[in-house]
């Protein structure tokens, strides 16, 4: 808890401070408070909509029953380009 204090007092001078969001964010799910914690990745996610970030929310509304959501900011799915078949490069 005094981890989220430090970084509440940051973010009030840096609001736009996204590691110190994130980490913020991080100890909140630590302490089992999802619903401070899925308000402070949607604030993180306006400034940084990194995969990493957004699929990190997305578990977060899962875990609390929010599917719909979830889907919604899942980044889409990465999708490996097909193989050169090697024979048809040889015609």
């Amino acid at each position: 808890k005094k981890a989220i204090r430090c970084y509440e007092a940051l973010l009030k001078k840096s609001p736009k401070h996204t590691t110190a969001m994130e980490f913020m964010a991080e100890c909140l799910v630590q302490l089992q408070n999802s619903k401070e914690a899925i308000t402070t990745y949607e604030k993180l996610i306006k400034l940084d909509s990194s995969s990493r970030l957004r699929s990190r929310l997305a578990a977060l509304y899962e875990e609390t029953g929010q599917s719909e959501k979830a889907r919604m900011v899942s980044p889409p799915a990465v999708t490996e380009p097909p193989a050169r078949n090697s024979q048809a490069q040889k015609k």
